[in-house]
């Protein structure tokens, strides 16, 4: 059974190695848009008001503009949308049983909500338009959320297909018997085995 983990492990460690290392750089992806709305929406740090405390954060979180002019206007919602769709092929990709582990259950989806009529709006229109600053940072941080669960979900199955190990059992029969089922204290039972 060692030898057969071993095995495996040569196998299936390297597959968790490529998902993580495709769900660090999808995360790094949506932290770098998540920085470039902040500066999109007048990001500065304000200054410390009394010495010797931290300085601010501030950025207009109302700000609707930003987001619909990053990521409609200029049309980097659809570049978004492509790279979190190769994420998710990338990460199905990685072997056909995780493939089918995984495909009509991956944790990232690109797939708008359905309105309130039932209808679908395209990917772009339904994250940004018209959304204040806030909300669309919290719309990447839910995608980042969404990249660490896939990531979570694949390198645990990886590991989990080392330790895996198939008990075949290639003789039957009844490995102990005893003569009787019932037991009066002092009376003697026959096992065979």
């Amino acid at each position: 059974a060692a030898k057969e983990s071993h095995e495996k492990a040569l196998i299936w460690a390297p597959l968790a190695d490529k998902a993580k290392g495709y769900s660090d750089s999808m995360y790094n992806y949506l932290e770098n848009w998540k920085k470039a709305l902040y500066q999109a929406a007048n990001y500065r740090k304000k200054a410390p008001v009394e010495a010797g405390t931290d300085s601010v954060e501030d950025y207009r979180a109302d700000n609707l503009d930003a987001s619909t002019r990053m990521f409609e206007t200029e049309g980097q919602g659809d570049i978004l949308k492509a790279r979190l769709e190769k994420y998710k092929a990338d990460m199905l990709g990685i072997n056909k049983d995780i493939k089918g582990q995984f495909e009509y259950s991956f944790p990232v989806s690109t797939d708008p909500p359905k309105t309130g009529e039932g209808k679908k709006k395209d990917f772009t229109q339904a994250f940004f338009h018209m959304t204040p600053t806030i909300a669309a940072i919290t719309i990447l941080s839910k995608f980042e959320n969404n990249v660490r669960n896939a990531e979570n979900e694949v390198v645990t199955y990886c590991h989990n297909q080392i330790g895996k190990v198939a008990v075949h059992m290639d003789k039957t029969g009844v490995i102990v018997g005893a003569n009787t089922s019932y037991v009066m204290p002092g009376q003697q039972v026959q096992i065979t085995a």
